[in-house]
Order: C-alpha cells, then structure tokens, then sequence
C-alpha cells in the first residue's frame, strides 16, 4: 500500500475539517455520529459515509499490521493538541480500531491523556499511552468528514444560551427520538469554528418529527424564532463566539473542545463553592436527622465444598455486597467488585475491573466528594476510604459477566445481583427497598456528619478527619486532566 511509505508526523496539530457550504439550505440524509446535548451533536452525511468506511478500513489495516516502535509515543513526545493515533481496543488485542484524535490535555504522573476523536466528535478521558500510535502525513491529510451542528432557535429553559446549561433530562429526551431512526438534517448557516446551525428531522413511530419543535413541545428547550428572525444571520440564531471558543492567539476552537474546556473549568470554578456549601450543611446539621438512605448491605452466606472451605479457611462464612442508590439505578462500587474477586485471585486489584470493563465496552459512573457529596461521604465513612478520590459505581449486569468471567462460585452473590435487578425494574420505591433487609441498619446509625464511621467489612470503629482536616493531595478534574489542590 502507498500511504505505508508516507512519512510520520510529529509536529501537526490540527486537522482540516469538511465545510460543505455548497449545501446550505438543502436537506440531507445523515447519521447521527455522537450527541453532547442538543447544541452540540455530530453527524456524517450519508453521501459519505462510504468513502469514510473504506478510510477507516484503512486505517485499522495499516496500524493493527505494523509492530514498529517508531510509530509508539514517548511522554517526552506529547504536546497539547499533538494530531495521534489512538486504539479502542476489542477483545481481542489483534483486532483494534484505530481513531484519528488530538491530544486535550496530558498527566505525566500516571502517563494518560484526554483525546478528541475528530472524527466522531467526541472526547475520552484517562487514555495511556500505550494505546497512542503517531499518525501518518497520509492519515493526517485526510479531511474529516463529520459536521458538528446545534438545533437552530432554540435555547435551554432557563434563558441562557449555553451549553452547559442543557440538563441531563433534556439531553436524554434529545437522544430518545433520534434512537435507531432515520435522520434527515437541513444546514442552514455555520461559525468560523465550523458549527452549523441546523433544522433535525426524524421518522420515529411512523410519523415526521421536526425534532428542533419537539425538544420545545416536551419543554425541554423554548423557541427563540420570530417573525424578525434571519436564519442567516448568526447572531440572530444565537451562533456567538466567545472566550471560550477561541484560543490565545484568537483562533477559533472546535466546538466539541470548546465544550470540553468550559466543562472543566467550570467544575474547577465549582469545586470551592461545594466544598464550603458541604462543610457548612455538615456544621448545621443534627445528629438525630434522619438522611437518605444510599448504601445497602446483604451478607451473601458462602456454600462451599471441602477444597473450598480450606481454601478460605473460615466456613462458613458471610461475603458481603454493597449496593448504592444512584438516581434510578442499583450500582455496586469497585471496591466491592475487587472484595469478591479478591476471594478467587489475590492478583487482581481496580485495574483489572477497569480493562475488563473497557475490553466489553462497559462504562462506570465515577463519583468524587465534590460530585456526589452525599453518596461518597456514606460510602467513604461506612467502609473506611480513607485517602480515596474517586470511587467507580458498576451496572448489576457487569457485576454478573465479570464475576461468571472469572468463574466466581458463591451462587448466592449472583442471587442476590438478580434479586436488586428485579428491584430496580419493578420495585414501585427503591427508597424503600434500600431499607428493607439492610445489613447496615442493625449495626449503626447513619449520622449526618462524618466524625464517626463503622468498618463494616472489619466490625471497628475509627476516627474519621473532617474535610478541613484531610491531608491537601491532587484531585483529577473529570472534564479535565489537569490537576488541582483542595482549598
């Protein structure tokens, strides 16, 4: 193949972007490629999506073949918005995708970089660099094809223009009606930083949604059309630049980064009011209120044979499993998943959860102090976190695949997995379900600040540091890889 003797390229960092104006006012069929909200969506045009095919193909022909080390990244190596390679791994180590990115950002205490995948318009976080491969002159030259649009006329709720004020309800309607539907897109007028202002249409259930009317019909967003409106100008349709989408030199970003940059920043901007906002709740609460109830705890009984039981020592025995209450969902935290399988193998520690979990493509929910301050701190203070930032929360059915995956034989831990899915689906207050049959109400008290905590794996009471108290160590942003110090 030619483009094999195409040169490597160290020093691109950027990509030139497809800019069909040509078909301004025209209504085409597409894909829709990636959603962030509805002001920040990425499509493919159906017309080309094949040629974009047979690039990828080659793509992933080229770096799955080659096994040269002048192709892998060195930290000395990375810059901010370096143009790379990046690999989405299946489960077979010789059968990657290999995704045209940017560097976002870069943390060299641990060796992982933020990407943008520019041609799917969307960002992952915690990449290593193991997985970064430099990019071709040939790869690199290739314009890329994807188009990031925002609905035309209309605005989130709450009268502010800006993206980061969708919510997630309203994102979640948004990519309920373009869910396996056919998708036609009419571009009627785009920025210098290559967002188009567009009308959306769907066939969903039979019927023709105009999915711009829709997202106000469900009033999840409000029009901002009038009679005076001019679909061409930009500032009427509420298209307006601003600090955050342009660099330091005044050039404009990309819209999907430009999002990206402002979700850090603004977490970043939060992390000070939260943390006040919680030491203050903590100093004005009761001991005796009562609060919500987000952990549960069920001692699965371990029935064993004879190898087995010398093998754990103490039969029989309790094995216990910690279920959280996240929004509408049952979650189990990682710590617990690595209790379990630490039973069966003593090698196996978080990471191993977390590329297991990347290998079937499963995503967690990770929480922090700051996020979820309610949630970590009963977690934290019932099971001793000390020191730990950030705890990742797993689905029921991943629980299930990597426990059956590594073979794990306590038969009731899998029952009691079933039991909290029929809960989730059919139980008409899961409040009430984390209260029933709770290992934890009969061994403490929940009590609204965080001076007092249970072991409940080890059965001892410890001290645990208020907020002010614990030690000033780097936090990881989650919109962002770079690193801040706790106020």
């Amino acid at each position: 193949m030619e483009y094999e003797k195409q040169k490597i390229v160290y020093n691109k960092f950027s990509y030139e972007f497809y800019i069909p104006d040509h078909l301004l006012k025209h209504t085409l069929e597409c894909v829709i490629i990636s959603v962030l909200n509805p002001h920040c969506f990425t499509i493919q045009l159906k017309e080309d999506a094949i040629e974009f095919d047979k690039f990828q193909k080659e793509i992933n022909d080229f770096y799955n073949t080659i096994n040269d080390i002048q192709y892998h990244i060195r930290p000395e190596q990375i810059l901010i918005n370096l143009c790379v390679i990046c690999s989405d791994p299946k489960l077979s180590d010789n059968d990657n995708i290999w995704y045209r990115s940017q560097i976002l950002d870069f943390d060299p205490s641990d060796n992982t970089v933020n990407l943008f995948y520019v041609d799917f318009g969307t960002w992952e976080e915690y990449v290593p660099i193991n997985r970064l491969r430099h990019i071709t002159d040939h790869f690199h030259h290739h314009q890329v094809f994807s188009i990031t649009c925002r609905l035309a006329h209309i605005i989130p709720l709450n009268n502010d223009n800006d993206q980061l004020t969708w919510t997630e309800d309203a994102t979640n309607q948004f990519l309920a009606v373009l869910d396996q539907v056919l998708s036609k897109i009419e571009l009627l007028s785009y920025t210098v930083n290559g967002c188009f202002q567009t009308n959306l249409f769907v066939m969903n259930s039979g019927q023709h949604v105009y999915v711009n009317d829709y997202m106000v019909h469900i009033k999840k967003a409000k029009s901002i059309l009038n009679s005076t409106t001019n679909i061409d100008n930009d500032r009427q349709n509420g298209i307006q630049l601003d600090e955050h989408d342009t660099n330091d030199n005044g050039l404009p970003i990309h819209p999907v980064v430009a999002l990206y940059n402002r979700l850090g920043e603004n977490f970043q901007q939060s992390i000070a009011e939260s943390r006040t906002t919680s030491i203050s709740s903590s100093a004005m609460s009761s001991p005796s209120t009562s609060p919500y109830i987000y952990v549960k705890v069920i001692q699965a009984h371990i029935e064993t044979n004879t190898m087995n039981r010398q093998k754990y020592n103490n039969p029989p025995q309790l094995v216990p499993i910690v279920f959280v209450r996240y929004q509408k969902t049952i979650l189990v935290p990682d710590f617990n998943i690595n209790t379990l399988l630490h039973m069966i193998d003593p090698t196996i520690d978080i990471h191993t959860i977390e590329h297991y979990a990347y290998a079937i493509r499963y995503t967690c929910v990770h929480i922090t102090q700051e996020s979820h301050f309610d949630i970590f701190t009963q977690l934290s203070s019932l099971f001793g976190l000390r020191y730990i930032h950030s705890i990742a929360l797993y689905t029921l059915d991943f629980v299930g695949y990597i426990l059956e995956h590594y073979n794990f034989p306590v038969t009731n831990v899998f029952v009691a997995l079933e039991n909290a899915k029929h809960a989730q689906l059919h139980a008409p207050d899961l409040g009430l379900w984390f209260t029933m049959n709770n290992e934890l109400n009969t061994s403490f008290t929940l009590v609204a600040n965080d001076t007092t905590k249970i072991n409940h794996f080890n059965d001892h009471r410890s001290s645990v540091p208020s907020m002010s108290q614990q030690p000033s160590t780097s936090i990881r942003l989650p919109f962002s890889n770079r690193l801040i110090n706790p106020m």
